[in-house]
């Protein structure tokens, strides 16, 4: 049978619609700016240009399409877990890779604050209820 899309309204789809269009132009900036502009190391054979290109689009690729693919195709449970996922990897981004890396990337401290707003967006919307459960009183 055909896959069922289930976008309805809930702040965990537009997290995800978020996710799939950061992560899109995440990819479009590193590979426009390259190793030159956006890290310390000067001297890198075509190899390791090549290799930063490949991981970047790669790494990159599998948050946006999974994002994308999950905005889609998931139910409401579905995507606020993968929600909280995706906001523990931000985590784990933020507080142990960047810091490795502050000698590698000429402004690690502001990648580290795009990425706390990244998991600000994604704890958004796997904890904020769903728009249609929303109650106004008068």
């Amino acid at each position: 049978g055909r896959l069922k899309m289930a976008v309805d309204e809930g702040m965990y789809n537009l997290s995800l619609f978020l996710m799939t269009v950061f992560t899109s132009y995440i990819i479009a900036a590193h590979m426009t700016f390259g190793l030159d502009e956006l890290t310390s190391v000067k001297e890198v054979s075509n190899g390791g240009k090549a290799t930063y290109f490949i991981t970047v689009g790669a790494e990159y690729s599998i948050f946006m399409v999974v994002s994308a693919f999950a905005l889609f195709y998931f139910d409401e449970v579905k995507k606020r877990t993968m929600l909280i996922f995706m906001s523990f990897v931000t985590l784990y981004h933020a507080f142990v890779q960047l810091p490795t890396q502050k000698n590698f990337w000429m402004n690690a401290s502001t990648r580290q604050n795009y990425v706390m707003v990244i998991f600000a967006i994604l704890m958004a919307g796997a904890l904020l209820p769903s728009f249609n459960q929303f109650v106004v009183k008068k």
